[in-house]
């Protein structure tokens, strides 16, 4: 994954970008599970131990699921049926509940497709 780690605001300013701040929180949460929420677990239910699992927590980059979405959105106008678990599971979005109101394409599907 490709991290931007500035931002040029105005003339002599740089700044940390927007992704890259995602980055760092997503790291400084995962070490605070790490050392306060397993290790603690570990240790009280099998003893301390000289190594210990860890959480590694990722980003999803927007431009991968964009990529996605327009993948998708090709091949399904090429008549390739896809999974709509498979897509809502990639694009983090849960099942809607019966009775719940869901988003309808703005164009009729294809016959047979």
């Amino acid at each position: 994954m490709l991290i931007e780690f500035t931002e040029v605001r105005q003339i002599g300013s740089v700044e940390p970008s927007q992704s890259f701040c995602r980055y760092l929180d997503a790291r400084h949460l995962a070490a605070t599970i790490n050392r306060d929420l397993i290790k603690s677990i570990i240790d009280l239910n099998l003893g301390p131990r000289e190594n210990y699992p860890s959480l590694v927590l990722g980003i999803a980059d927007d431009g991968d699921i964009n990529d996605f979405v327009d993948m998708v959105t090709k091949l399904d106008d090429q008549g390739m049926r896809s999974g709509q678990r498979t897509v809502l599971d990639k694009l983090g979005f849960a099942q809607p509940d019966a009775g719940e109101p869901v988003l309808h394409p703005s164009r009729a599907p294809i016959a047979g497709a």
